[in-house]
């Protein structure tokens, strides 16, 4: 589970010569110093994002994040991922049948067989727009996008 940086190596890791800092960037920084609140980092954090993305810019490819501290102070203080892994399981996640496809890197942690038949159904509907998306559990979507799918 990542962990919440210090301030210090925030800073460090968020630095950009050519660009001021935004307000609510500052924000965030504030909320770092001790002592941390985790709630009121979040809130900040998630207020940054918010505004990336009401710019039309994806946080993830924000030159804040050229050393991934914002994807880890995000994955430290989200809600999303609360599972404890043992010291073997990420080692289990990137070897014997996981797998990565192509543009979703979605990791899937599937059999073989079945990641390959999931990919051939995503791959026909990818090249025929016109018809259906595959038939989708509904309670495993962690969001939905503009198009009403889940992603």
């Amino acid at each position: 589970m990542a962990q919440i940086p210090s301030y210090e190596q925030w800073m460090k890791d968020t630095k950009s010569t050519a660009h001021k800092r935004s307000e609510f960037l500052t924000r965030v920084d504030e909320c770092l110093k001790p002592p941390q609140d985790k709630e009121a980092i979040r809130q900040a954090l998630d207020r940054w994002r918010f505004e990336q993305s009401r710019q039309g810019k994806d946080w993830r490819e924000n030159r804040r994040n050229n050393k991934g501290a914002v994807t880890n102070l995000y994955r430290a203080v989200s809600a999303r991922d609360r599972r404890k892994l043992s010291a073997e399981e990420p080692e289990g996640i990137a070897t014997e049948n996981w797998s990565v496809k192509g543009k979703f890197q979605k990791v899937t942690g599937l059999p073989a067989h079945i990641t390959e038949m999931m990919d051939q159904k995503i791959e026909s509907w990818m090249g025929n727009p016109q018809t259906p998306p595959p038939e989708v559990d509904k309670s495993r979507i962690v969001g939905i996008g503009p198009n009403g799918y889940g992603y």
